[in-house]
């Protein structure tokens, strides 16, 4: 139910065409890339995004996680000539750290 403000009681909650449905009846609607664009264009968003970004971007859902899990995107970023500088640093032979300078 809505309150004055028009927000919903529950966070858990969304009205969608005048019902009220539980988020989690709605997760296979959400699930895909960024739906309004189409697959191809967000994979071509993703491409450009640092890959120090995949990690949180794969947090969003199954299908950005599957994709960067399958590394499809590293693929494409070589197709597409997308190159990214990185530091590394070590002082021990098996720790290193990597920097991404921008």
């Amino acid at each position: 139910m809505e309150d004055d403000k028009g927000f919903l009681d529950s966070p858990m909650e969304v009205e969608k065409n005048g019902a009220r449905e539980h988020v989690g009846d709605l997760l296979s609607d959400l699930d895909t890339l960024i739906q309004p664009i189409g697959r191809e264009n967000s994979i071509s968003c993703l491409v450009r995004c640092s890959s120090s970004d995949y990690g949180s971007i794969a947090l969003l859902n199954r299908s950005f996680r599957s994709l960067i899990r399958s590394r499809e995107i590293y693929k494409l970023r070589r197709q597409n000539g997308v190159v990214e500088h990185w530091v590394y640093l070590s002082c021990h032979l098996i720790q290193w750290e990597a920097f991404d300078p921008i």
